[in-house]
């Protein structure tokens, strides 16, 4: 198998219970439930995984003993691609828990099998459970920083590309709800759980910093939870895993981007290396004037380090401005700060300031849109989407980059959120109707129940068995499925809709006491 069939390799690390293998079980779950959203249908789990994903369903998961466990699994790219063969690495937390306390080395003969699985990965999931009491994140919090700023040196020392994705992963966020919180009351929260987490690693690497800015690993800080908790306006458990699916797209993407960095290093570095033998010998006669002219140490790093950061010329406006973009700039400005920078040709100084310059206008104005415009998703009533239309109205793109912006992840925001707004309009009207037409039914059913008083009992049993099925009816589509021409609205959107709340009310109690009401007199007279 060639370095470029090889499965892309995800290694999962964390101290014991904290969520490793329920992350993988809620893989399974996520691919049969969000397809859209993990942009890929999962195919050909291994048995293990299912077995994770059998045992997170009857809250069963056991302790992984092994040092390591990989599971491989293929996915499809929707909506058309070819297949990506992945290997999950599953750790264990005693072993994971003697790396972070420095029992055991990251690297080298002594690390053991998750040494060398980390060291072969293309990126690193460190698991951290976000419901832990404070007293136990006091504690684990200095010792995973630690960590992480342990690995970055003693991976970047031995690696030849900079950039390991590396995401800090909050488990268990299911247990950070309230009895009272709304879904969107539950996201805020675990937000601000992830926000003060990335922040605290972010003082702490501040303060341990020693100046380097070459060979980073790239950390990212996400939140999930394996299931999600009964909330109070209704919407919850039977919605499937809450952030896997977006954790795992991102996981894959950042993950294969790596690889391919990898790969064209190690082309560049063969290519070099032949390069050397044919120039040796005119090397060796004009010594001292390539010596003279060499550039130095500092710049070739610094072009080096350039390379997983700058686009190329011929990039287009969306993949110049592919995110993460507040990393690169971060970066950016780290690399300016060194001696190096002034060496640099002018040419490539100019280049890199027109980028941070670019950079920073669109980072400026993604916040600003987002500040301002509310999102669809958290609509609930009519008014809400006139407003978000109103202030779509009011905002538009800057003028010196409207054209070049046009095709962005921003650029084509606004149009996303129109077309979600008018799917939501005609879902919100689709679902009222099939609520009306479902109470219809049980206005048939509850007049062919009250005929029945007087009739046989297995002609009762039968009405009964209907009244199960239909008090049993729910919702026409999943509420994590996403309606047809939706581009990130999902039904449970369509579900929170107050003109639909009230009809579903109104169907609730139908079926509370009109037909409630019949079931009695039947049930009573067999």
């Amino acid at each position: 198998m060639t370095p470029e069939e090889e499965p892309l390799r995800l290694v999962m690390f964390g101290l014991p219970s904290s969520g490793k293998s329920s992350l993988l079980g809620s893989l399974v779950q996520a691919g049969e439930l969000h397809d859209p959203v993990l942009n890929a249908r999962l195919v050909e789990p291994s048995p293990g995984l299912l077995d994770l994903r059998e045992k997170l369903s009857k809250n069963h998961l056991d302790a992984n003993v092994e040092e390591v466990t990989p599971h491989t699994l293929k996915l499809e790219p929707l909506p058309k691609g070819s297949p990506v063969v992945v290997e999950v690495v599953d750790s264990s937390g005693k072993a994971a828990a003697e790396m972070v306390s420095r029992q055991r080395p990251v690297s080298g003969r002594k690390a053991g099998a998750l040494g060398d699985a980390i060291g072969d990965a293309d990126a690193l999931i460190v698991t951290a459970d976000a419901a832990a009491e404070p007293a136990q994140l006091q504690r684990d919090f200095p010792q995973i920083a630690a960590f992480l700023q342990l690995f970055e040196k003693g991976r970047c020392k031995g690696t030849e590309v900079a950039g390991l994705p590396l995401y800090l992963v909050l488990t268990k966020c299911d247990l950070l709800a309230k009895k009272t919180d709304t879904l969107a009351a539950w996201a805020e929260r675990i937000e601000q759980k992830r926000r003060q987490v990335e922040d605290g690693l972010r003082k702490y690497f501040a303060k341990e910093e020693k100046g380097s800015v070459f060979g980073k690993v790239d950390l990212r800080v996400r939140a999930t939870a394996a299931r999600r908790p009964t909330l109070a306006d209704g919407s919850g458990s039977r919605q499937g895993p809450y952030g896997v699916a977006e954790l795992f797209r991102q996981c894959l993407q950042s993950a294969g981007q790596f690889r391919e960095r990898r790969r064209q290093a190690d082309s560049r570095l063969n290519m070099a290396l032949v390069g050397t033998l044919g120039l040796l010998a005119v090397m060796l006669l004009v010594g001292v004037g390539v010596q003279a002219t060499r550039p130095s140490a500092d710049v070739v790093a610094l072009e080096n380090a350039l390379q997983g950061i700058l686009p190329s010329p011929l990039a287009k406006p969306a993949e110049r401005l592919r995110e993460p973009l507040d990393k690169k700039l971060d970066r950016i400005q780290k690399i300016e700060k060194t001696r190096g920078f002034s060496s640099l040709p002018p040419g490539k100084q100019a280049e890199i300031l027109s980028y941070e310059k670019e950079v920073q206008a669109y980072l400026a104005f993604n916040k600003s849109f987002l500040d301002k415009v509310p999102d669809p998703r958290l609509a609930t009533r009519e008014q809400d989407l006139a407003l978000i239309e109103k202030r779509l109205d009011d905002i538009s793109l800057p003028a010196e980059h409207a054209e070049a912006w046009k095709d962005t992840r921003v650029g084509r925001r606004p149009q996303q959120w129109r077309d979600d707004i008018s799917v939501l309009r005609q879902e919100v009207g689709k679902t009222e109707a099939w609520i009306k037409e479902r109470i219809d039914k049980g206005h048939q059913l509850e007049e062919e129940g009250l005929n029945l008083r007087k009739s046989p009992p297995e002609a009762k049993k039968e009405w009964l068995e209907r009244y199960r099925r239909y008090v049993g009816e729910v919702w026409p589509h999943p509420p994590a499925s996403l309606p047809p021409g939706a581009y990130g609205l999902a039904y449970e959107t369509v579900y929170r809709f107050d003109r639909v709340d009230r009809a579903r009310q109104v169907w609730d109690e139908f079926k509370q006491k009109r037909l409630g009401y019949v079931r009695q007199l039947l049930e009573e007279g067999l």
